[in-house]
């Protein structure tokens, strides 16, 4: 079982590459979005099980860990955990996934995703849906002061018509507006100016989403 960084997306960037030179790949966002958003690059994270580094100008320190058990071929649990800093204040998260063989046939419990994001907010995800050309539900991003966001995956990469089998990233909507952005294909968020509280909730969603360990 191998487990997999959605930063390090080498299949997507040969996908982007045109005659012979290829572009660095980057999730097909709302242009209207990109202009009322700031770039915030996430740096190299790397595949360590720890590491630090500064983000947002401000020390970010990771620890993260991944496992399968396989009972015989019938029974198999995909675990992954992660906990960091940024400044003060530490997240969670914590992914699951179950599956069971029997007689010819195979159950999946969906994945689900939690994150508990300081300061004071929560992510939840479950298995992304099928892969489409539109951003497709699979979560929630929910704030300290009672507003929402619906976390929607993107498949598609700007320059390209197929999606992808894989979210290339991810927008933080409300009210079917998207407010911000993850790309992880590029290493890249795209975070309100204005709105504080959004913009430190979606940059640890980001960093969550970023460096927790997928299963295959």
């Amino acid at each position: 079982m191998k487990y997999t960084i959605p930063l390090l997306a080498l299949s997507a960037a040969l996908l982007a590459g045109c005659a012979g030179v290829v572009k660095p790949a980057s999730t097909l966002l709302p242009q209207d979005l990109l202009d009322a958003t700031e770039p915030l690059p996430l740096g190299k994270l790397g595949g360590w099980r720890k590491g630090e580094l500064q983000i947002d100008g401000r020390l970010l320190r990771y620890e993260r860990s991944a496992s399968r058990l396989d009972l015989f071929d019938v029974y198999a649990k995909d675990k992954s955990a992660l906990r960091y800093t940024l400044g003060e204040g530490e997240s969670r998260c914590s992914l699951s996934r179950h599956e069971i063989k029997l007689l010819g046939v195979t159950a999946t419990k969906p994945m689900q995703i939690r994150c508990e994001l300081s300061p004071q907010a929560s992510l939840t995800l479950t298995d992304p849906p099928a892969p489409r050309m539109e951003p497709m539900p699979m979560g929630e991003l929910a704030l300290q002061d009672g507003r929402k966001f619906q976390v929607l995956a993107v498949y598609r990469l700007s320059g390209t018509m197929m999606p992808l089998s894989t979210p290339s990233g991810y927008l933080l909507a409300q009210d079917g507006k998207p407010q911000a952005a993850i790309d992880t294909t590029a290493g890249r968020l795209h975070l309100p100016k204005a709105d504080t509280a959004l913009r430190e909730a979606s940059l640890r969603a980001g960093l969550s989403l970023a460096l927790l360990w997928m299963p295959d």
